[in-house]
């Protein structure tokens, strides 16, 4: 039979003319349907035995679910670009390519052996049965539901280079063999990684999470990689207690670069969960923490903060004792230079009481007295910030 008379029966629904041939199909080298629309009750290849390729490239499958189980053979299957407007179901043994197809309905997938799916995009949920999987792509891949992958082993490779999850990221159980990838992957929703186990180099770096992830009693590879993710989460009731637990598990692993970076993110979250009435005063710590130096993550907030406060109190401490450094008809620039000259010796927290030989006064006393604690406080904060890539 010819491929072209063939492919007519297939679309037509004919299986007995398929079967008729599927055992005997040496003479046909690859089955390309390419850019057909099919709308069939099923598309069920149950049992089917394909000793080549067979490609959908751009089919739609409009009222149909898709079957691929129990499959025989060596089967390599590609629906790339194709959509399905219905449920598709995945059994072991499949082989394939989904790459920039678009599924409309949900999708069953069970332990494979090698499968891509990049840059597609799924509308529903997205479910890997519990298993035994190989190598699996989903790089630059959209994901506008939910993606469960509970109790799922990964002993290959596992790319989500670049995916853009719109809603919830559940893989809670699983256990990554090798390397897995989220390089600049995109989380907008609730990301679980509860009780996962990474025995691999994870490439988290240049990641966003809108949520703060849960990694709790997860088991971290020495090689995990958050270099230049953003977190954005520092108000959600869970973001305290998330970043909390990655901040011990950097520290269990001695990257204290990222648990430094972790620990602010605990203290702003902190910062959310406190209340005015019942907790003014550690408010008031946290914030200060924050503005002097975001919680040890910036020197130059560090710098800042000890130059405004020493440059407020300075002020304060001239004007309490009559020295004339505002502008008026009696104003003089000589002194104000002398003056000026002056605030960096008053920056000296050990500066002379007397180091402009004037009579002190009850509030020049005061505000010199308050400013040598905030710059020595400024100066301490920016030398913590210093310190962030081996700070303990």
């Amino acid at each position: 039979m010819a491929d072209s008379v063939l492919l007519e029966a297939f679309l037509s629904g004919n299986y007995s003319q398929w079967n008729s041939r599927i055992a005997t199909l040496n003479d046909i080298k690859e089955i390309d349907l390419y850019q057909e629309k099919i709308d069939w009750p099923n598309v069920d290849f149950k049992h089917f035995n394909f000793l080549y390729p067979v490609i959908f490239s751009g089919t739609e499958f409009v009222n149909n679910a898709v079957v691929l189980q129990n499959l025989q053979g060596n089967n390599k299957f590609h629906f790339d670009q194709c959509k399905f407007h219905k449920s598709l179901i995945l059994a072991p043994r499949f082989q394939g390519s989904f790459n920039n197809a678009e599924f409309f309905d949900s999708i069953s997938i069970s332990p494979l052996r090698y499968c891509e799916f990049s840059g597609s995009k799924f509308h529903k949920l997205v479910k890997l049965e519990p298993g035994d999987y190989r190598n699996i792509y989903f790089s630059n891949t959209e994901f506008h539901s939910k993606i469960v992958a509970e109790e799922c082993r990964f002993h290959k490779l596992l790319d989500f280079n670049s995916a853009l999850f719109k809603d919830k990221v559940n893989f809670k159980g699983a256990i990554f063999e090798k390397e897995v990838y989220f390089k600049e992957a995109s989380f907008q929703g609730e990301v679980q990684f509860t009780n996962t186990q990474f025995k691999g180099f994870t490439y988290l770096n240049s990641c966003k999470f809108k949520l703060a992830p849960d990694f709790q009693n997860a088991k971290f590879h020495e090689g995990t990689d958050f270099t230049n993710t953003e977190f954005q989460d520092v108000a959600s009731p869970f973001a305290y207690n998330n970043y909390r637990t990655l901040k011990n598990k950097m520290n269990s692993l001695q990257a204290y670069y990222e648990a430094n970076i972790f620990y602010a993110l605990e203290q702003q979250s902190l910062l959310r969960k406190f209340r005015w009435r019942k907790d003014f005063w550690n408010i008031i710590l946290l914030g200060v923490n924050h503005i002097s130096n975001k919680h040890n993550q910036s020197w130059i907030r560090g710098v800042a903060f000890t130059l405004g406060i020493g440059f407020v109190f300075y002020f304060l401490f001239l004007k309490s004792i009559g020295e004339p450094i505002s502008p008026s008809l009696n104003f003089d620039i000589e002194r104000f230079g002398e003056l000026a000259k002056k605030f960096w010796i008053f920056m000296n927290p050990l500066h002379s009481v007397d180091f402009l030989n004037t009579d002190s006064t009850s509030w020049s006393s005061f505000f010199d007295y308050v400013g040598r604690i905030f710059i020595g406080y400024g100066i301490y904060q920016t030398i913590q910030a210093f310190r962030k890539f081996g700070r303990k």
